[in-house]
């Protein structure tokens, strides 16, 4: 069997999110992951061409020039590859027909000690270019210490993952309320018993009640399902903000078992499936009542001048920089003149709500 024969999970009207392992790809030297480095890259790109997923959040890419070789064959998706020392890097794509970049960083730099492999978590916040019930969606890809060496090693990476969770903890109740963030990735251990010694999980205080954020992967432990060729233990999670769970579609987070697809899958393609979670969206043409009045903005590119006409009987206009800053707000009226003489060149976003409906427009400043 061969990946060409994979099913699309992508579909109209829901946003689907998955995140993936794939095992030192690009790593050419022996005993680092398949030892067809072609085949292996071949399949990755074959998987997610046909899955047809919003955005994937990706562990262990370990050479950047295969991983820009494959998304030039992605023309729909865009990519951030994160830049710490560390050869086995995270990265997130994600669909540019959908959202926009707002920005990216490293998260957890400064605390060294929270993440002693110096994979820092990667955090990109995306601009949805259309109306799908939220505004900047937060995706951050982690990959925690693993469970390997001697038992005191084991111990070590046990009180890494330990500490990686605390400080998260601490770092995503300091976002603003009602946020949509989902944190994804190898977390290299269980939710209830850590995969080290049956401990109580390194990862339990992101599962205390009075902590706004769930693991739609819980089910995968209920379920004593693995996300890996070898162990029974699923250790691949996602964990989103409550804002982001209101809209999860229920009992859609899975383990997606490619093994059916690509034969020898394990010494192929990966040690680790893929995982996904979908959820309900709504996007503005779904329904004819639902449909955007017009709203048009020129011209565009711009130099000093940038107009927005719509019907719209109440309204409110927002204008966000590159950097998601506000960088221009009011009551609209049914054609708003901006005088942009004196602002920077670049991309700008201009957000457009009222009669319960909302639009985003993009336009250049030259």
């Amino acid at each position: 069997m061969h990946a060409q024969n994979i099913p699309s999970v992508g579909k109209n009207y829901t946003l689907e999110i998955a995140n993936w392992n794939l095992e030192w790809f690009g790593k050419t030297a022996p005993g680092f992951g398949p030892n067809d480095d072609a085949k292996q890259q071949a399949l990755v790109l074959k998987t997610i061409q046909n899955a047809d997923v919003d955005i994937w959040g990706l562990c262990e890419v370990s050479e950047k020039k295969a991983f820009d070789s494959m998304l030039l064959k992605l023309p729909n998706y865009q990519a951030v590859l994160a830049n710490y020392l560390p050869e086995q890097k995270t990265a997130v794509l994600f669909n540019k027909n959908a959202f926009t970049l707002l920005d990216s960083k490293l998260l957890g730099t400064e605390n060294k000690d929270s993440f002693s492999t110096q994979r820092f978590p990667l955090e990109l916040r995306l601009l949805p270019k259309s109306n799908i019930g939220i505004d900047t969606l937060r995706i951050i890809v982690i990959h925690l210490k693993a469970n390997t060496g001697t038992d005191s090693a084991k111990m070590a990476a046990y009180n890494s993952r330990k500490r990686s969770a605390e400080w998260l903890k601490f770092y995503l109740n300091g976002l603003p309320p009602n946020n949509y963030t989902m944190v994804l990735g190898d977390w290299n251990d269980n939710l209830y018993f850590s995969i080290f010694n049956n401990l109580p999980s390194p990862l339990i205080k992101l599962q205390t009640l009075d902590f706004k954020y769930q693991f739609l992967s819980k089910k995968f432990t209920d379920n004593k399902q693995g996300t890996t060729t070898g162990y029974p233990d699923p250790i691949d999670h996602q964990l989103a903000s409550q804002a982001l769970a209101l809209k999860y579609k229920t009992d859609s987070s899975f383990v997606w078992r490619i093994d059916q697809f690509i034969s020898n899958y394990s010494t192929t393609c990966s040690d680790h499936y893929p995982v996904y979670s979908i959820f309900n969206m709504y996007g503005l043409e779904v329904n004819n009542e639902n449909k955007p009045k017009q709203i048009i903005r020129y011209p565009n590119p711009a130099s000093k001048t940038v107009f927005f006409e719509n019907n719209m009987t109440k309204q409110q206009l927002m204008v966000y920089n590159s950097l998601g800053q506000v960088v221009f707000e009011t009551l609209g009226t049914e054609k708003t003149e901006i005088d942009i003489s004196q602002w920077a060149k670049g991309l700008y976003f201009a957000r457009i709500t009222g009669d319960g409906l909302e639009e985003i427009l993009e336009f250049i400043v030259e």
